[in-house]
């Protein structure tokens, strides 16, 4: 077995429901050679270096697509699906149970579960209801933070990032982002936001940086971030302002220049009034994340115990009441507790995922596993907060299953 396809194999057994297209296959199995491509491909290259950069992508594709064509005609991986640009989406072609591939003196044992079965197929055919990232519902996070002090470096937080693009389909965070400001020079800062960036197109993700306007004491220097930030016109990569009423006044000039400055780029401008709202705030593509007031001081007081951040959201779903057009509150009540047992389903299975999450983070996260707050339902794992909390519903027009 050559080494390509062992390691498109370990991709799979990780997560054996994954769909991946072949541009995510290339990412996660040739992710050194590919990080020596992408700078051309986006951002201050020219156009030379952009041409070469495409080649030299198009190279690694043909050198995957090889090897993923041999595990198509074996069975072992299926085409099921061609999405734009006639980019392929891959799954596991075997049934669900396990199995043992063998070849060439390398082995490897695959578990493929059974086909989830949930109680909204109904209302998802007639399109009344929506899971976001329905191909990763279950393998993977909706929301995740970390927080920027914990690190030892530029470097260390961007390979703890790059492991939790992984287990994320939606949006990871960066809080206290103000510390890296301060502390490392602004060019290093601006190119660690462009590689953000790259890698936010690369993996379909949204980052957001979460900062204070008032703690970063060189006022010059902050202001020189949100010129760079504004030139580099980033659209998967977003601020949030931490503003409460007295750093209002002491952050105006700062806040001038953010509005001045994001207005004239058309950059979406996100401040977060800490005086009504503690908890950190995520945006991502299915909305907005937070925590519960309760679970923010849990979080706060485990940091102090080298814990580096946490899950803000699981599995969800939207449900459009236009389209149920509920005749009674009895549709509407029956249409509610059909998303809560989906949901429900969804928080079962992905309790039992909690312990590989923490796994696959542990080698980037530097943290030994299974210091726990002692409160049901809570694990700290690898320096992860990850909260395993019942079902809820927001306002009636998106369901969540949080951790």
């Amino acid at each position: 077995m050559h080494r390509i396809e062992l390691e498109i194999l370990k991709v799979f057994k990780r997560d054996p429901g994954a769909r991946l297209r072949t541009g995510e296959v290339v990412r996660l199995v040739l992710g050194e050679e590919y990080g020596l491509v992408q700078p051309g491909l986006y951002g201050q290259a020219s156009a030379e270096q952009v041409r070469l950069a495409r080649r030299e992508k198009a190279k690694l594709h043909r050198k995957v697509l090889y090897h993923v064509g041999k595990m198509v005609r074996d069975q072992i991986l299926s085409v099921v699906s061609v999405v734009s640009k006639g980019e392929k989406v891959f799954a596991l072609g075997l049934e669900a149970g396990e199995y043992v591939i063998e070849k060439s003196k390398h082995r490897i044992l695959i578990s493929k579960p059974a086909d989830l079965s949930l109680p909204i197929e109904g209302l998802e055919q007639s399109g009344v209801v929506a899971r976001f990232e329905p191909d990763t519902w279950i393998s993977r996070l909706n929301a995740m933070f970390v927080d920027a002090r914990s690190f030892r470096g530029v470097a260390q937080l961007r390979a703890a990032l790059h492991e939790i693009f992984q287990v994320v389909n939606d949006v990871v965070g960066i809080n206290r982002f103000e510390s890296v400001v301060e502390e490392v020079p602004l060019e290093e800062v601006l190119d660690l936001v462009r590689r953000l960036e790259m890698d936010g197109k690369d993996y379909g993700r949204r980052v957001c940086l979460v900062m204070s306007l008032v703690k970063v004491k060189d006022r010059a220097r902050l202001r020189a971030f949100v010129r760079g930030f504004a030139d580099l016109a980033a659209r998967e990569v977003t601020v949030i302002f931490n503003v409460s009423k007295q750093s209002f006044a002491e952050g105006r000039d700062v806040l001038e220049e953010v509005i001045a400055r994001f207005q004239e780029r058309k950059i979406k401008i996100n401040i977060k009034n800490s005086d009504r709202c503690q908890p950190l705030v995520l945006v991502g593509r299915a909305g907005m994340y937070s925590m519960l007031d309760a679970d923010w001081k849990e979080y706060l007081d485990a940091r102090s115990r080298d814990v580096k951040g946490a899950v803000l959201g699981q599995s969800s779903l939207a449900l459009d009441l236009r389209r149920l057009a509920p005749r009674s509150a009895d549709e509407l009540s029956d249409a509610m507790l059909r998303c809560a047992k989906a949901l429900l389903r969804a928080n079962v299975l992905q309790r039992r995922n909690a312990e590989e999450y923490s796994v696959r983070l542990a080698s980037s996260l530097w943290v030994v596993c299974g210091s726990c707050s002692g409160r049901p339902g809570s694990i700290f794992a690898c320096g992860i907060m990850m909260r395993l909390r019942e079902v809820t519903l927001w306002s009636g027009f998106v369901a969540r299953s949080r951790m």
